[in-house]
């Protein structure tokens, strides 16, 4: 796994992208979520990175904030 993939796809790295998801959230700042969310999906798209709780944590975020 490279460096940047360890990072972002790192069991540290995925609690603290849940809970920065749920602080905006629950402050009313979906708009501010859902670039946070895209600004992710780009990068991880861009490099590669495959991690399969990555992956899951995104879809999550990307459902719960459309509802």
């Amino acid at each position: 796994m490279s460096a940047l993939a360890h990072t972002i796809a790192g069991v540290d790295q995925l609690e603290r992208i849940n809970q920065t998801l749920e602080s905006l959230r629950l402050t009313g700042s979906i708009r501010l979520a859902a670039q946070l969310l895209d600004h992710l999906e780009e990068i991880t798209g861009a490099n590669q990175i495959t991690s399969p709780h990555l992956t899951a944590l995104l879809d999550h975020w990307r459902q719960a904030l459309t509802e």
